[in-house]
């Protein structure tokens, strides 16, 4: 049972709220210090900040760290992007997950070489209608690029200004999300932008972390009303997740010399685009069993064999369970399958990839291969 969060009750308190010109000045000089060494830090490119952020949406900095640097050599202009094909796009962008980013991503570039020479536009509020970019997106980019006083309020920064002031609302509802953003815009105007927001992000994503803050390191642990009452992990006030959904689903794996067989992703389902299994589905199964889907798909020439071995994946809100069994085929493979090179640059779903890399070795040494 999930424990009742017991914040205090402060009616009648006197003690002075943090002074945002206090904390801007001990944010600035902590992260003068403390700056992580990242390769998009430095650079005052919006086209680089902004692929960048976009990666770091939901992804942890050392993919990022990794993928940066290829993305923008592929790609190192909006015009290049947007002149993408799927194929070149998605094998860019894997291994960062959450695909539909880099889909919106080119959806926003091909916007940019319409509308804007191919260049991000000078005004905040024209690049925030571009597709994908939401608030914390537009903040970043061009309080990073150009020192705009601009908020850029990821989950870091909302949990170090919760914790500050002790935020008794909800931090993602209008109350909460106000109070946080006009603090933050408060300490805009006493300090760079540029730092004060990176220094946000580094302090979050170190000292002020989700579980078992290092109050001792912070830079803020003297105004900080949380530290003071002793209450840290109980903001920001957040809903509860909801439990993921469990599921079961089957794949099936055949391999023909160096390649596997495999299928173009529809659009409509998820990981569109990218070349995943045949089987049951992702998340959730579309059929009720294997030999109703090979029935229907591959014919009566192929035959599922005991499962090679199962790994755990999700997506969404689903805790997936994949059993990969080893397919015999005999005939010719007919559309939508196909066979796809192991080692080739194809955009592979990622769990295709898990499965080539734990399962291929035991289905070639079992000759479960197309005969």
């Amino acid at each position: 049972m999930k424990k009742e969060r017991n914040i205090p009750n402060r009616t009648g308190e006197t003690a002075d709220p943090p002074c945002p010109e206090a904390c801007a000045k001990l944010l600035a000089e902590w992260f003068a210090r403390r700056a992580r060494d990242l390769p998009w830090r430095g650079i005052q490119d919006p086209y680089g900040i902004w692929i960048s952020e976009v990666m770091l949406q939901q992804t942890r900095v050392p993919v990022v760290r990794e993928r940066w640097e290829a993305f923008l050599a592929r790609f190192p202009s909006p015009r290049e992007l947007a002149a993408s094909d799927d194929d070149s796009l998605l094998a860019a962008w894997e291994g960062l997950g959450y695909y539909r980013r880099v889909r919106q991503l080119r959806e926003a570039a091909r916007t940019l070489v319409e509308r804007h020479g191919g260049r991000l536009p000078e005004e905040p509020e024209a690049f925030a209608e571009l597709p994908g970019v939401g608030p914390y997106t537009k903040g970043a980019v061009y309080s990073l690029a150009f020192d705009l006083p601009l908020p850029a309020i990821d989950g870091n920064a909302e949990r170090v200004i919760a914790r500050l002031l002790a935020l008794e609302e909800p931090a993602r509802k209008k109350p909460g999300r106000q109070r946080i953003e006009a603090f933050v815009l408060a300490m805009l105007r006493h300090r760079s932008p540029r730092v004060i927001n990176q220094a946000l992000m580094d302090l979050g994503a170190g000292p002020c972390s989700p579980k078992n803050p290092e109050c001792h390191l912070c830079p803020l642990q003297s105004p900080c009303r949380a530290r003071q009452e002793g209450t840290s992990s109980l903001f920001p006030v957040l809903p509860p997740r909801p439990r993921p959904t469990p599921v079961e689903t089957h794949l099936l794996l055949a391999l023909h010399g160096s390649c596997f067989l495999g299928r173009r992703i529809p659009k409509g389902e998820v990981n569109q685009g990218q070349i995943g299994l045949p089987g049951l589905g992702l998340p959730l199964p579309q059929k009720r069993s294997l030999e109703e889907y090979i029935r229907e798909n591959l014919g009566a020439g192929a035959q599922a064999g005991p499962p090679l071995g199962s790994f755990n994946h999700s997506i969404t809100r689903y805790k997936i369970t994949v059993h990969v069994h080893p397919l015999q085929l005999h005939g010719p493979v007919q559309e939508p399958f196909a066979w796809f090179p192991r080692n080739g640059s194809l955009p592979l779903s990622t769990v295709t990839r898990k499965t080539l890399a734990r399962f291929q070795q035991s289905l070639e040494q079992g000759g479960g291969s197309r005969a």
